[in-house]
């Protein structure tokens, strides 16, 4: 009697332990994916007619650089989908020494990669 309610015992923690590991991944990918579409918003939303570039900001010398405005806006959504990746906020910023422009950078990667791999 013993030995057949520890078997079902053991059984019962197999099976929860491989069920709440699936469950940590498929969050994860949640996060993911929502993440990676808040950032494609922040790039579509660029091109609305608010968010364009100003005459003012068209004569500066570095007109094709995105702006510190257009930074403003895309760094929230690039520091999500940084961090749904499972990099900690402090890594992030020793990573890309508090530069916009590197994080930015880091999240296009990102969605690249994303891209690539599930377009394959």
């Amino acid at each position: 009697m013993k030995k057949s309610f520890l078997a079902a015992a053991l059984c019962c923690m197999a099976l929860s332990s491989c069920t709440n590991e699936n469950m940590q991944l498929t969050s994860l990918e949640n996060q993911k994916s929502e993440a990676t579409e808040n950032f494609k918003k922040a790039l579509v939303s660029l091109n609305s007619p608010e968010n364009l570039s100003t005459e003012e900001e068209k004569r500066a010398p570095d007109y094709p650089e995105m702006n510190e405005r257009k930074l403003n806006l895309l760094y929230p959504a690039a520091k999500g989908i940084i961090q749904a990746t499972g990099v900690q906020e402090a890594e992030l910023l020793k990573a890309t020494d508090g530069d916009k422009k590197a994080a930015v950078q880091w999240a296009l990667e990102i969605l690249r990669d994303n891209n690539t791999t599930t377009s394959l």
